[in-house]
């Protein structure tokens, strides 16, 4: 079967091979923004493959090629993100009407705080966001060798759950609100 880029185009409007390519990529690289780039890159490639063949492409499964270029993108992508720095807890989670609050405190205090809670937290969560707090230059390959984790998926769901119970601690004492 040949995959022209009028093809293409149907394919890239229909919502159930969009939301299929969306996920496969989402469940390798498990960062939602990360994924819809990818997804925009993987039409660009297939497309630019097409074209660089004369306008059609001789497959004998059209979506199963997609789904490939879709899979291949996000483990190289992958491969690319496990050395880039990890965003810290600063100013990323503070969102600008807790500015208010957080200014009432003096830094001091709320770090004190943070890091009291910390102590209290489960060595899964505390161990990956003590780290970053200590060394905010630090990349998600050693994260993962300090967490004790061999997936990269488990490292960022294990921050992510993190800093929410740090959040929820944090407001359920009234540090933050």
């Amino acid at each position: 079967m040949e995959l022209t880029v009028e093809r293409l185009g149907e394919l890239m409007q229909d919502h159930q091979i969009r939301t299929k390519m969306y996920s496969i990529i989402l469940n390798i690289l498990h960062n939602r923004e990360d994924a819809q780039d990818l997804l925009q890159h993987t039409y660009i490639r297939a497309y630019n493959q097409i074209r660089s063949r004369g306008g059609f492409v001789s497959v004998d499964a059209p979506l199963r090629w997609l789904y490939a270029i879709a899979r291949n993108n996000s483990i190289t992508e992958l491969r690319k993100l496990k050395g880039r720095k990890v965003e810290g807890l600063n100013n990323r989670d503070i969102k600008s009407d807790e500015l208010d609050v957080l200014s009432k405190l003096s830094c001091m205090e709320l770090e004190e705080k943070i890091m009291q809670t910390l102590q209290i937290m489960e060595p899964k969560y505390r161990n990956p966001l003590t780290a970053m707090l200590d060394n905010p230059d630090i990349t998600y390959l050693e994260l993962m060798r300090i967490a004790g984790v061999n997936s990269i998926g488990t490292l960022k769901s294990n921050i992510y759950r993190g800093r929410r119970k740090l959040r929820e601690i944090l407001e359920k004492n009234a540090y933050l609100s």
